[in-house]
Parts: C-alpha cells; sequence; structure tokens
C-alpha cells in the first residue's frame, strides 16, 4: 500500500509518495536500528561531531 502525503493548501497535489512497510520489515528496521545504535555509542563525541558536521554540510550542499 501506498502513502500519499498532499499539498494541504492544494489537496489535489501530491508531494510525496511512500510504499508502507510491513510488519517483518519494521521489526529488521528496529533490530538494525538498535544494533547500528550501539556502534554509534562506542565512537568519541568529538569524532560523532565530525560524523554529524560532514553529514550536515553535504546536506546543505544540496538544498535548494
Amino acid at each position: 500500500m501506498s502513502i500519499e502525503i498532499k499539498n494541504p493548501a492544494s489537496p489535489n497535489e501530491i508531494v510525496a509518495l511512500y510504499t508502507e512497510n510491513t510488519s517483518d520489515e519494521i521489526d529488521t528496521i528496529i533490530t538494525n536500528a538498535k544494533s547500528a545504535q550501539k556502534k554509534w555509542a562506542t565512537v568519541p563525541q568529538p569524532e560523532r561531531g565530525r560524523i554529524i558536521k560532514l553529514f550536515l554540510d553535504a546536506l546543505e550542499a544540496r538544498s535548494e
């Protein structure tokens, strides 16, 4: 099933379309997130800050 996100100012305009995840997919996503968080927690704070800054810089460079 797809989920449509519509522009509230123009309800006929679809601005995004997402596919709904199955419960099995959601379980996998949660398991992967928990595993990633444990690994992320071992990264020293200055390194986490550097990684986040790189991500934000890349995101900003791609924004309109």
